[in-house]
């Protein structure tokens, strides 16, 4: 570790341990009125800086990547069956009325989208000339998470079947299309 002290966790107090120095050995040298974590005790409530006198130093890289900027709101659809048609309505609405870097889609009735200018790349879509078609297999267990990360719009397929082993998490259109329950 580059840095002398390095955040850890002992007891109900949370501070910096010195460098080489036990989690156990360490606590017997701070002071007692460390930071409690529940708000229900009786000690005086310090922020980590008047506890220990000196800021807790990071260790994180200055070239980790930038986390994405959410804007507006973050909606997901689910397939109930029937005509995907009303599923189509509904992604239309889903999408935020926020600033969008490639303008906001214009949403066709077969579920195809599309953009004033050049299209972003949205997983589970695929491209014919200026339109972006949906390329998903309908499945009743699999939500659509719509979202605008740095003014470009995301739609995210999200597994909702809890046999496979991406339950939960977001899924490629191969994923989906070889899902084993669409083998059965």
């Amino acid at each position: 570790m580059s840095s002398r002290y390095s955040t850890g966790i002992a007891g109900d107090a949370i501070g910096s341990i010195p460098s080489g120095k036990s989690a156990g050995a360490a606590a017997a040298e701070w002071p007692r009125t460390a930071m409690p974590c529940s708000t229900r005790s009786r000690w005086p409530q310090k922020t980590a800086h008047e506890t220990f006198g000196r800021p807790m130093p990071c260790d994180c890289p200055d070239d980790r990547p930038r986390r994405p900027t959410p804007s507006g709101s973050c909606n997901y659809l689910v397939y109930s069956g029937g005509p995907p048609a009303r599923l189509y309505r509904l992604l239309e609405q889903a999408i935020p009325n926020v600033e969008m870097t490639h303008g906001r889609p214009t949403i066709h009735p077969d579920g195809s989208l599309q953009f004033p200018g050049p299209s972003p790349s949205l997983s589970g879509f695929r491209q014919e000339g200026s339109r972006l078609y949906p390329a998903w297999p309908l499945c009743t267990l699999r939500m659509l998470q719509v979202q605008m990360l740095d003014g470009v719009l995301t739609i995210a397929g999200i597994c909702g079947s809890p046999e496979t082993e991406h339950f939960g998490r977001q899924v490629t259109l191969d994923q989906c299309q070889t899902c084993p329950l669409r083998q059965s």
